[in-house]
């Protein structure tokens, strides 16, 4: 992967890369947490010395294992917050500690929200399928006028084919 990324961003295809690693999601967590965050910040250290680079994080993450997001985030041009969450202040009461913790590192941040049908893995607070894509858009033209232009760089939305579906 990093050869691939090196090769990309200097023949000029790419100017940086988009990193959506999730350790939080692999079988030893959180039993080996702090070994798995201490691998990542490394990795995106790596990374970071030879490409521009954006990453995805859960904002939970802030609590746990502050020192090490602070780093990562440092790395970072950008960061995607996936915050999952189907209404505006719920949006940025789970993104708040890492939307202060990218400000004070003059971090832009995207906002990460959910389009997949609920189920037992997606309650249905978290995502905008169910709510149609009138609620969403008026949902998130919310978050990005609470947000502000100097810190806020968009939306990221996960999952594009259920968006593309989505009822109006």
């Amino acid at each position: 992967a990093m050869n691939w990324a090196f090769r990309a961003t200097t023949d000029a295809v790419f100017d940086g890369v988009h990193l959506d690693v999730e350790p939080w999601a692999l079988p030893r967590w959180p039993q080996d947490a702090g070994k798995l965050m201490a691998s990542y910040a490394s990795l995106i250290e790596e990374v970071a010395e030879v490409m521009q680079l954006a990453v995805d994080l859960v904002p939970w993450l802030v609590h746990d294992h502050r020192d090490i997001i602070g780093r990562v985030v440092r790395q970072c041009d950008s960061v995607t917050v996936l915050t999952y969450r189907n209404t505006a202040a719920d949006i940025l009461a789970a993104a708040r500690e890492m939307l202060q913790l990218c400000e004070s590192q003059e971090r832009r941040c995207r906002i990460g929200v959910e389009t997949q049908p609920p189920s037992s893995a997606i309650p249905s607070n978290t995502t905008f399928l169910g709510d149609g894509e009138a609620a969403m858009s008026r949902e998130l033209v919310e978050v990005a006028r609470r947000l502000g232009p100097r810190l806020f760089g968009g939306f990221a939305v996960h999952h594009l084919d259920s968006w593309r579906t989505m009822r109006p």
